[in-house]
């Protein structure tokens, strides 16, 4: 793919705050199927604490990490992406694949450091292909679509 135009921060952000909200969705979908077995459900909700929260964050976890991956790996993007109109592919335009997706999204861990993606907005700033760390080491690239 020649002429990519690579995406920086900003719809970067505004795509993963779709995303998180979508996350959000997910979280509360799991606490609701799971409270019952817990004894967790409030009038206004669910309340878990202990294990059953330890099993509910970290199943949450896992299917958000599943959210990122597989959308990203097969389509190039999630539904925060599409709506901004970008997508992750390989350095040389080909689609990302799963594996890279995995890498990039296990690196996100970093990324996000210390606060508010502070060093993936570094990464970002200071790499001509507006790379963060999960980017470079992945081989990927964040460009419109």
């Amino acid at each position: 793919m020649s002429n990519m135009q690579y995406r920086g921060v900003i719809p970067r952000a505004i795509a993963f705050v779709i995303d998180m909200v979508v996350s959000g969705v997910i979280f509360m979908a799991i606490g609701f199927l799971a409270a019952p077995f817990f004894n967790g459900m409030t009038n206004g909700g669910f309340h878990l604490t202990g294990i059953p929260a330890l099993i509910v964050m970290g199943s949450t976890s896992l299917l958000v990490l599943a959210y990122f991956v597989i959308l990203e790996g097969m389509f190039g993007k999630t539904i925060g992406k599409a709506l901004l109109g970008i997508k992750v592919v390989s350095e040389d335009g080909s689609p990302a694949g799963i594996s890279s997706a995995l890498v990039r999204n296990i690196l996100r861990i970093i990324d996000v450091l210390p606060f508010l993606y502070i060093l993936g907005i570094i990464f970002m700033i200071r790499s001509d292909k507006e790379q963060r760390l999960g980017d470079k080491v992945s081989g990927t690239v964040v460009v419109s679509k």
